[in-house]
């Protein structure tokens, strides 16, 4: 079955499209204020707690093929290929026997093999694919594949060529396999992630969050001019590193205070360019306040990763005082890049984060990539040129990272056009922005 993308918990069989699991759903109804104090949280297992069960189905299927392939075995006194006849005796499906009446032969012929490598083969194929058919969609529905396929697969090699024997399970399998392929596209589960957790807080992945964390690197960057200098506070996965480094930058000068999180860069290397091996990439292991405050030179773009504002140690990133500082170390075209997960805030937190951006940065784009929101803010108010879009897209390290993220042309970042990134110009800015308090460096104590 499909797992909650928040908890972990699996979701009911055959839950299409369904991302939240009911137990998640109504906790965030509850933190969005939908639902009174007296509503009852409904009790589920955690996540982690493993049922105890009894043998699994695909088991049992693999323990009888390879029974009756012992049973063939002992019969002719030879593991290197059966007899016709011996096939025939114990069940194989033959197109003048089936179609006589002996229609039993389409679901025996799928638990008979030819020889050794036969079964090797198919029982390999069906331990794997057959255990995550049976924990995607339980017992009974794999069974139900299982069978349905094979069965079909008889029926179509009779009807093909019903002079010819067919024994194995292979049509089941490819059953199984293409039952998990229409899964996957249609969402029922997705592919394993990795992720980095601070005290249960997952703060990178390679999961629901991939297209921000390229965005972050890439959005900046369609503002700033070629040999530009940037700045990116925090590390996380590397992957916001490598998609900003795809352009031709002058330096980049990495800002992370926790060594351990470039220890489990070698995760994530598959999925983020290896930022850590481009020479242009200066890593400092410092605060990036403390570091900005005290850089010799300017820059062309700043990028904050730290995404949550109600963390102790991250909430500095996300007040007027910051704002300023990045400010002043931004050249005269400048661009300040920041992320802020935005679906567990309240609306009067996030304006409240929005005005005291705006105290220092009047103009900024918002851009709504899934549940994230990206605020990129000028110092000379300047709007996304789209004709630059199209020449840094010409770039095919570019193109192919922006792809990732689901941006192939100019249009896909417009709101008009874009399915899964929705912008907001200088004006919905303005508008998000209205609440009158701001927030300040006291406030994030």
């Amino acid at each position: 079955m499909a797992n909650c993308i928040q908890c972990g918990r699996q979701l009911p069989p055959l839950s299409f499209g369904k991302k939240l699991c009911q137990w998640c759903q109504q906790h965030e109804a509850a933190q969005r204020g939908e639902l009174g104090e007296d509503a009852k949280q409904r009790v589920m297992p955690a996540p982690w707690v493993q049922r105890e069960g009894s043998i699994t189905l695909t088991r049992v299927i693999f323990g009888i093929n390879v029974a009756v392939f012992l049973g063939m075995a002992l019969a002719t006194g030879s593991v290197e290929g059966f007899p016709g006849e011996t096939r025939v005796h114990w069940g194989a499906n033959y197109g003048p026997y089936t179609l006589s009446g002996d229609w039993w032969r389409l679901l025996s012929y799928m638990f008979l093999h030819g020889d050794l490598m036969h079964i090797a083969f198919n029982m390999w194929c069906l331990w794997d694919l057959g255990a995550l058919c049976e924990s995607l969609y339980g017992r009974w529905t794999f069974a139900a594949v299982y069978l349905l396929t094979g069965i079909a697969g008889g029926v179509a090699s009779v009807a093909w060529n019903p002079g010819v024997l067919s024994v194995g399970a292979s049509g089941a399998i490819f059953g199984l396999a293409g039952a998990l392929i229409a899964s996957f596209y249609l969402g029922e589960f997705s592919l394993p992630s990795f992720a980095i957790r601070f005290n249960g807080k997952t703060d990178a992945s390679t999961g629901e969050d991939m297209a921000t964390q390229i965005l972050l690197g890439q959005l900046p960057l369609l503002w700033s001019p070629d040999s530009a200098r940037v700045a990116v506070v925090g590390y996380g996965s590397g992957v916001t590193a490598g998609s900003a480094l795809t352009h031709p930058l002058a330096a980049l000068d990495l800002l992370e205070i926790e060594p351990a999180v470039l220890e489990a860069d070698r995760i994530f290397r598959p999925f983020n360019n290896n930022p850590l091996a481009d020479p242009r990439l200066a890593v400092h292991l410092e605060d990036g306040r403390m570091f900005l405050a005290h850089a010799a030179h300017r820059y062309d773009a700043i990028i904050s990763e730290p995404s949550n504002p109600w963390l102790v140690g991250v909430n500095n990133l996300f007040t007027v005082d910051f704002y300023r500082l990045a400010k002043q170390h931004l050249a005269p075209t400048g661009v300040f890049c920041q992320w802020v997960q935005y679906y567990e805030l309240s609306g009067g937190t996030l304006a409240s984060l929005a005005r005291s951006m705006a105290a220092v940065f009047p103009h900024a784009q918002v851009f709504l990539v899934d549940r994230d929101l990206l605020i990129v803010a000028t110092v000379d108010g300047g709007p996304l040129d789209l004709d630059r879009v199209a020449q840094r897209l010409a770039r095919p390290q570019v193109a192919k990272d922006l792809a990732r993220a689901g941006v192939r042309t100019p249009a896909d970042l417009v709101d008009e056009v874009a399915e899964r990134i929705r912008t907001e110009g200088p004006e919905g800015f303005s508008r998000v922005s209205s609440a009158e308090v701001v927030r300040v460096d006291r406030d994030s104590h």
